[in-house]
């Protein structure tokens, strides 16, 4: 069974994350662009092998050079969010074989460490034999009974 965790992912690591994938994206597009006016100026315009500032051959090095490190970035992203999604995924929790219906059954609360009150529960089907029972706390005991302390 699993269990919801009460943490959540830092969220300010993940729009750097975005924006820098955002970054990489565009400045590669524009870097593809100028490489297709180079080569534009030098085979079809004429204008010579330097008007760029660089001949071709160094605007190819350079090309792979920061396609290297594009690519380097973008791994380093894709691990530290994956590495976020495992921190943060249910965690297992060790319950003798619940069923429902003859169906193996992973039950979520939400809060986590809810305890009476009014709950509503949603089954969701995942497949032939598995299902996921969803009890979320609508109303905490307080709310519910009023004030039980005298």
């Amino acid at each position: 069974m699993y269990e919801l965790q009460s943490k959540t992912p830092p969220k300010k690591n993940q729009r750097i994350y975005s924006k820098l994938s955002k970054v990489i994206f565009f400045t590669t597009l524009v870097f593809i662009l100028w490489m297709i006016v180079v080569i534009l100026g030098i085979y079809y315009l004429n204008w010579g092998y330097r008007w760029s500032g660089l001949n071709l051959f160094e605007w190819c090095i350079i090309g792979c050079v920061f396609f290297t490190l594009c690519i380097i970035i973008q791994l380093y992203i894709l691990l530290k969010t994956k590495r976020y999604v495992q921190e943060y995924a249910p965690q297992p929790v060790e319950q003798s074989g619940l069923s429902f219906k003859g169906k193996q059954l992973y039950s979520y609360t939400y809060p986590s460490n809810a305890k009476g009150g009014f709950f509503s529960k949603t089954y969701i089907l995942l497949d032939e034999n598995t299902i996921i029972q969803i009890r979320t706390q609508i109303l905490k005991p307080e709310q519910l009974w009023g004030s039980t302390v005298h």
